[in-house]
């Protein structure tokens, strides 16, 4: 939630759940600030992307244009924690916990949801499947024992959710079944296993 406008002389700060993409003026006086339940960044002036589900494993950010600190909810903007970001890097909180993790990305893939796309860099299945649920409307109940650890890196353009569960499946042992906005998803059963 955000105000249309920031009035002069108050401080420029957001509270964010979910996803978003920020274009920030620059303004030397009064840093914008987003927080997340688990991470807060601080900007001067930049493009970035901040991805902050509660029901998600990890928190980030992905800088743009221009440069963002990046530093745990609840610690202090020069905290030793705390990354400094520049164009085309990322920064991951493993949520619940002060652990952050900085690399080099392809931003326009990060932010490819703004173009009806979605991607996956890294992401454990569950998150895998929250992102879905999301991008396609639709509700997912999944086998807790596919729920694993594994982590998932694929890019979608403009495929249709039977393409995307087609295309994880591949990597994944799984079958589903669709009902309405219902995915079922479960254990492949082996072709071999006699009733």
């Amino acid at each position: 939630m955000y105000p249309m406008q920031f009035e002069q002389g108050q401080k420029r700060i957001v509270y964010l759940e979910g996803e978003a993409f920020f274009d920030v003026t620059k303004d030397s006086q009064r840093p914008f600030i987003v927080q997340t339940k688990n991470m807060n960044i601080r900007v001067l002036g930049t493009q970035f992307s901040v991805n902050s589900y509660e029901n998600n494993s990890n928190t980030f950010v992905a800088l743009l244009e221009g440069s963002v600190k990046a530093y745990p909810a609840g610690e202090k903007f020069y905290s030793e924690n705390a990354v400094l970001l520049k164009p085309n890097q990322m920064a991951t909180l493993i949520n619940k916990s002060t652990s952050m993790h900085q690399e080099d990305v392809d931003v326009k893939r990060v932010i490819s949801w703004m173009q009806k796309g979605i991607s996956f860099r890294d992401m454990p299945f569950k998150d895998v499947l929250n992102t879905i649920e999301r991008h396609f409307d639709v509700h997912i109940e999944c086998d807790p024992s596919i729920l694993n650890n594994s982590l998932f890196t694929a890019s979608f353009t403009d495929e249709s959710l039977e393409e995307v569960l087609e295309t994880i499946q591949r990597y994944r042992n799984f079958e589903y079944q669709i009902k309405d906005k219902l995915i079922t998803i479960s254990i492949q059963k082996n072709e071999n296993t006699v009733p």
